[in-house]
């Protein structure tokens, strides 16, 4: 029996106030870690920052590229998407990605020493000193989350604008596109400099211009994933009971399995050029990847990233049935998990001294701790949203099934 969008915001609401407890148990387990080890504190915290801060950039890309696309499968996650950037309340999991940076910039001596304290007679990095400076980075760190602000606060407005007041004007959907095409180009530079000076910066002797893009690309894969957990969780709730079919499925696995295939095209491509050149700074970085357990996971990666994705996602079946599209959003949250871990925690070792595992209880914790705000306030910008869950009056939205009265009402509340 299908049920109210009254009940399925009551749902949401619920599983915000359960989120928020868990954030909070992993809040206070990164304190007590930074009262007892503040060194493991600041590599965990940012192994947990960039997971979550991966999936809420990778939320921003869907949203542009769906309002330059307007395919359906676009508007079923549309407030899944809002929700996971700026919904235009005062606290936004975006906000509040820009807000939790700040352990990061008061441990930044700790994470970027080698290139934040001294190294003279370092050629490689005194070479790179106008860019790798404290206070361009801070500069450059600003930029960024006024950038995404703006952008995402800016394309709020104008779709609200679209629905509110139902102006369904040319120039007004030609302003949407125009801004999102443009957004989309700087964000996509933006996304790559951030992840420079966030992640790649940890080892500066070692240089990749696509590792940004991977980084991104397994952000985008989990925004997605995680808005199919989403839909087939609210699936028997009005207004999604009277929208969702097989087609709208199927084309949001396709999307997950386009980007599986893209990830390990780039995770690839960065490996072989890399090796191709055999150059000492940049061997560096895989010859930590490549020592004991570190090179277990590479494989793992390997296989459970895209071997097995792809060899499931291929199948038609695993893309129209909800239920197991769903198992493998999940899956795909986990993965990226793994992945995230290989691509940060090693840079805190040493080349021949990484064959253990560089696994700590703080990791969970920042993961957990930073992971259950998000959600808190993903959930809750769904639950309070003024916005019907589904955009009704979007133009581009008809012929699609007729959505519950009770959701349309509140379009002009």
């Amino acid at each position: 029996m299908n049920r109210s969008s009254t009940e399925l915001r009551a749902k949401y609401a619920a599983m915000s106030r359960t989120a928020m407890i868990a954030g909070l148990i992993g809040v206070i387990g990164l304190v007590v870690g930074w009262i007892v080890e503040a060194d493991k504190f600041y590599q965990s915290y940012i192994f947990g920052y960039a997971y979550w801060i991966t999936i809420t950039l990778g939320m921003i890309g869907w949203m542009l590229l769906h309002n330059m696309t307007a395919g359906k499968w676009g508007f079923t996650i549309r407030r899944f998407l809002q929700a996971g950037t700026f919904n235009g309340g005062f606290l936004t999991p975006l906000l509040l990605m820009a807000v939790l940076i700040i352990p990061i910039i008061i441990g930044s001596g700790e994470l970027y020493d080698k290139w934040m304290g001294a190294h003279d007679g370092d050629h490689v990095l005194e070479n790179k000193t106008f860019y790798l400076n404290e206070p361009f980075w801070y500069a450059r760190m600003v930029f960024y989350f006024l950038f995404w602000i703006f952008l995402t606060m800016t394309l709020k407005r104008l779709l609200n604008r679209e629905e509110r007041t139902l102006d369904t004007s040319f120039s007004n959907m030609r302003t949407i596109q125009r801004l999102s095409g443009g957004g989309l180009v700087l964000f996509l530079l933006t996304v790559n400099f951030s992840m420079t000076d966030w992640m790649m910066s940890l080892e500066p002797h070692w240089f990749s211009t696509i590792y940004g893009v991977i980084l991104l690309i397994g952000g985008v894969i989990s925004a997605i994933a995680l808005c199919i957990v989403m839909t087939v969780s609210s699936s028997k709730y009005a207004p999604f009971s009277k929208y969702l079919d097989t087609k709208t499925y199927h084309d949001l696995g396709n999307l997950m399995f386009a980007l599986t295939v893209f990830w390990a095209y780039v995770s690839f491509s960065q490996y072989i050029i890399i090796w191709s050149a055999n150059l000492a700074e940049e061997a560096g970085w895989y010859l930590k990847r490549t020592e004991g357990i570190n090179e277990y996971i590479g494989y793992g990666l390997l296989v459970f990233h895209f071997i097995f994705p792809f060899l499931v996602l291929i199948q038609r079946k695993w893309k129209r049935d909800p239920n197991r599209l769903k198992r493998m959003a999940i899956y795909i949250l986990a993965v990226h998990f793994i992945d995230i871990f290989w691509q940060i925690k090693p840079a805190f070792q040493r080349v021949g001294e990484a064959s253990g595992l560089n696994i700590h209880w703080l990791d969970f914790a920042a993961v957990l701790g930073i992971g259950g705000l998000w959600l808190w306030l993903f959930l809750g910008g769904l639950a309070n949203m003024k916005e019907p869950l589904l955009p009704a009056h979007d133009p581009r939205m008809k012929g699609a099934k007729p959505i519950a009265d009770e959701d349309l009402a509140t379009v002009n509340a």
